[in-house]
């Protein structure tokens, strides 16, 4: 069975994506082994949950918080007992990483895994001393990065092949991947799959 991670929360029972109920739902269900969810800054500093720079008409980052009425906040993301992964990406270009790590580091008992497409910022989180996981978010594998500062990459699934499986089983190094997921050879217990698919239970 592969390990299944609810993209943006699993989204039934009429939960909306990027919401407590949808991720209630992953945490809920055993065919999942977490779920992913986007973060952004408000204009007064808050961290909340949302895929598009733009709620309700806003763009977030110039919008206080008690204006984006029903937004999740990370705080809120926080509260949720579970053991599952919580796979966070930060969207935010100009996110305080430094105030993110603060909030993140206390989380001891929360499986959190950080990553991000700005390989700026997530690389500075990687130096940080934390108890949370961090990751580089990629389309492609980039000759000239050093892969081994992080402790996991996510990949579109479409580049995806043998080599670079063996290559990051080797360095001890996660993968998640992405994209419309296919059958494959690869051993699934190496792997994470981000997925948009509901699964239903036997």
């Amino acid at each position: 069975m592969k390990n299944l991670i609810a993209h943006r929360g699993l989204k039934i029972n009429n939960s909306k994506e990027n919401t407590i109920p949808s991720f209630l739902n992953a945490i809920n269900d055993a065919n999942y082994v977490g779920f992913e969810c986007d973060i952004w800054t408000t204009l007064d500093g808050y961290f909340v949950i949302h895929h598009s720079p733009i709620y309700n008409l806003k763009l977030i980052s110039s919008t206080p918080l008690k204006e984006l009425v029903g937004i999740p906040t990370l705080k809120d993301l926080l509260k949720l007992n579970s053991n599952k992964i919580f796979l966070i990406e930060i969207k935010d270009l100009k996110i305080d990483y430094l105030k993110l790590h603060k909030i993140l580091v206390k989380e001891q008992n929360k499986n959190i895994y950080l990553m991000s497409f700005h390989k700026k910022i997530i690389k500075k989180m990687a130096l940080m001393n934390r108890n949370y996981k961090v990751g580089y978010l990629n389309y492609v594998l980039n000759s000239d990065n050093n892969y081994e500062e992080f402790d996991f990459i996510c990949l579109l699934e479409s580049v995806y092949t043998s080599k670079i499986h063996d290559y990051f089983k080797n360095k001890q190094i996660e993968v998640f991947l992405y994209g419309i997921h296919k059958d494959s050879s690869y051993d699934l217990n190496d792997l994470y799959f981000i997925t948009d698919k509901v699964i239903n239970s036997e």
